[in-house]
């Protein structure tokens, strides 16, 4: 009796020890899970802070129920919208000043970066093509800043949801904390801005239609790039504008009355110099092929007339 007793001590034992076992392991899963939601719990907190105004004014300013449009307008009016799918922005203190400001925050990204509180709201034209309708708070409230039918200012997707898989897919278990969508349009790009848990910063820059900036640095729309790199690659390129430049320019504009939206991405005199370089060696080649052409034609006419 005594060792059936005994035998069923250690075997509740046992049992015990494979069910602690079992929550150790579990709770570190959970944890990591946990961690790796952080940021999108982040973007959803923002999301629930939006919604009901955005819906409102969306609502009153957007609407399909018209009478008589024409097929020209059916393919830039907007049947219907989904706010819970947006995208947040947000934007940089100064992208002017983007790459100096990173080395004078001890190259830590996160620091430039602001909540902009605005947002591109994914729509569908009548026509069932994609649209995008650009949202902005102000004091009093959000306000309508654009509606695009074809590409917008964002250049990174259509709604939220594709950034979450692209971060999935690119980043599979890791641990996040944060995620910025950021708008840099001084160079025309936007970045995937991500912050890891260990301290890691990582960047996917996307760039503007016609817009050469990642071309200019060696790099590709929509491809994952270390933060430390991303402005590496900047820096072998471009120049940033001191500060008595950019007060000359203010000055300027303002003896001028101008707004002052001429101001452009200055390159390193390296830059233009290789540029001009290739320009002239192409030039050169092209010139020297006409010239052996014309002496050709010259030989062969000569030759008919004799």
């Amino acid at each position: 009796m005594k060792r059936m007793v005994y035998k069923r001590i250690i075997y509740k034992k046992r049992i015990f020890l494979m069910l602690l076992i079992g929550m150790l392991c579990i709770v570190p899963i959970k944890a990591k899970a946990s961690n790796a939601d952080k940021w999108q719990k982040e973007w959803d907190s923002l999301c629930d802070g939006m919604e009901q105004d955005a819906k409102k004014l969306l609502e009153k300013e957007i609407t399909s129920e018209k009478e008589d449009i024409s097929s020209e307008e059916k393919s830039t009016t907007i049947k219907s919208f989904d706010v819970s799918n947006a995208i947040p922005m947000w934007t940089l203190y100064s992208d002017l000043t983007m790459i100096s400001d990173y080395h004078k925050n001890n190259n830590d990204f996160s620091k430039l970066i602001k909540w902009d509180n605005r947002w591109y709201i994914p729509a569908e034209t009548m026509t069932d093509t994609y649209a995008s309708i650009l949202l902005q708070r102000e004091k009093d409230g959000y306000h309508i800043y654009g509606q695009y039918f074809d590409e917008d200012d964002n250049y990174i997707a259509d709604n939220a949801s594709e950034i979450k898989e692209k971060i999935k897919k690119e980043l599979p278990d890791t641990e996040i904390e944060h995620v910025m969508n950021v708008s840099v349009p001084f160079y025309k790009i936007s970045l995937i801005y991500i912050k890891q848990s260990d301290g890691e910063e990582m960047v996917i820059p996307y760039q503007a239609d016609g817009a050469d900036t990642l071309d200019n640095i060696g790099e590709k729309s929509g491809t994952m790039y270390s933060v430390s790199k991303f402005i590496s690659d900047m820096e072998n390129v471009y120049q940033e504008y001191t500060e008595e430049e950019l007060n000359k320019t203010v000055q300027k504009n303002k003896e001028e009355m101008t707004l002052g939206g001429a101001l452009e991405p200055k390159k390193k005199v390296s830059q233009v110099k290789e540029k001009n370089t290739v320009n002239s060696a192409k030039y050169i080649i092209f010139a020297t092929g006409i010239a052996i052409i014309a002496v050709f034609g010259v030989i062969v006419y000569i030759k008919k007339v004799k």
